[in-house]
């Protein structure tokens, strides 16, 4: 099995694994989300010495502050680009991270086979990883804890009331070399039922929220959203895409947050 980077992103959509190291919120539906147990069981392949992919050279991130509407390039690259195993220092039977994905929110604008055609194009053995709903200290700690362990990169569509809340440990993600989406400002799974303004509103302020969290060490959030509870309607789906944003459903649901 080997973990790959999307450009701007590594979207846990495909593959064996769909994980999120924080816990939702009361009530959150279990197909948003699952988790990192201490240590890195959850993301260790079951073979490791079978990665065979060529070294990734870092290229620089290119995703401008996003505050919708503002446009956005057509495509997006992370400066978190890692080796695989082998040259993880310390673990040589490590996931480690194989190649990139540029991911283009004008071309392909929804991901994840559970509710959509189309879903990242990985390859044999290949899985990326999400987590969801936090910044939530400690459960954030664990999972970059593991994370780091193996020499993995992954995406963390982050709430933005919990941005607000632990901006410090938001930072810490950013600055492990992760990349960072949003999934609502409060995480409303009645997102479907809202009224129309109330639910741009979600959109626009998650991702306000976020980069404000990420504003003092300089850094922004990609332009990648997942729905509370994958709550989605045609007209959210229509603004998100006219406005650039990739939408990442799951591929695979493990619901094992529910077992912290």
């Amino acid at each position: 099995m080997r973990s790959i980077i999307l450009a701007g992103a590594l979207v846990a959509l495909a593959g064996a694994a769909q994980a999120a190291g924080d816990p939702p919120f009361a009530g959150s539906a279990p197909t948003t989300a699952s988790s990192v147990p201490p240590g890195a069981a959850a993301i260790v392949p079951s073979q490791p010495a079978a990665i065979a992919a060529p070294k990734v050279a870092p290229v620089q991130a290119a995703a401008p502050v996003l505050l919708p509407p503002a446009p956005h390039p057509a495509s997006y690259t992370t400066s978190a680009a890692v080796p695989p195993g082998a040259a993880c220092p310390g673990n040589p039977d490590a996931l480690g991270t194989s190649r990139i994905v540029k991911i283009d929110p004008k071309q392909t604008p929804f991901f994840g086979r559970l509710q959509y055609k189309q879903t990242v194009p990985l390859q044999k053995g290949e899985v990326i990883l999400t987590f969801d709903d936090g910044p939530l200290p400690p459960m954030t700690h664990r999972v970059l804890d593991a994370l780091a362990a193996n020499c993995v990169k992954a995406t963390f569509f982050s709430v933005g009331r919990m941005a607000s809340t632990y901006p410090t440990v938001l930072q810490e993600v950013y600055e492990a070399g992760h990349t960072i989406g949003s999934h609502s400002q409060t995480h409303p799974l009645i997102f479907p039922k809202l009224t129309h303004p109330a639910g741009i509103g979600e959109i626009e302020q998650g991702f306000a929220s976020v980069n404000a969290g990420l504003a003092p060490i300089g850094a922004h959030t990609v332009p990648f959203f997942r729905f509370p509870g994958l709550g989605r309607t045609k007209f959210y789906e229509a603004y998100t895409q006219e406005h650039g944003i990739a939408v990442f459903s799951v591929d695979l649901v493990a619901d094992d947050w529910m077992h912290l």
